[in-house]
């Protein structure tokens, strides 16, 4: 388990300036590869998440092998469109077997409603998502113009 969050220096004091908006918003990395993470654990990030809603500017979550299924996903998922605030999005579902092509719709549907978004990388490799629910993903991807990676 590791989590990492990063703030920028402060360069001002001012709380008006436009210094101490950059101060506010953090980097959240959290890596939860090889664990026994199920989707109450992501119940409880989502939680987490929505607290922080108006700081977090960039988000990277690797669950690796962990036993994450689609309930959990569309739970981190909902968390996620509250975001506003949310530039950069990084998700590894790599061998998440129980992840399939309902989670990659619920993150087409992210794409679309989130348009703070500028960066998405989504790894869905030795997952249950289809190359079809993929090419939807890329789909909608190319409609909003992001910088964007997904791989099967």
């Amino acid at each position: 388990f590791f989590l990492m969050i990063r703030r920028p220096p402060r360069s001002t004091q001012s709380r008006s300036s436009a210094a101490s908006d950059v101060y506010k918003r953090q980097e959240i990395y959290l890596s939860l590869d090889n664990t026994q993470i199920t989707d109450q654990s992501l119940i409880a990030l989502a939680g987490s998440l929505r607290r922080m809603s108006s700081q977090l500017d960039s988000f990277t979550l690797s669950i690796i092998s962990t036993k994450s299924t689609d309930e959990g996903v569309a739970i981190l998922v909902a968390a996620l469109s509250s975001l506003q605030s949310l530039s950069k999005l990084y998700l590894d579902f790599y061998r998440c077997l129980a992840v399939t092509d309902k989670s990659a719709k619920k993150f087409a549907d992210l794409i679309e409603k989130m348009p703070s978004l500028s960066e998405i990388t989504l790894l869905f490799e030795s997952t249950g998502v289809s190359q079809g629910d993929l090419e939807e993903i890329i789909r909608k991807k190319s409609q909003c113009h992001k910088l964007f990676d997904i791989k099967l």
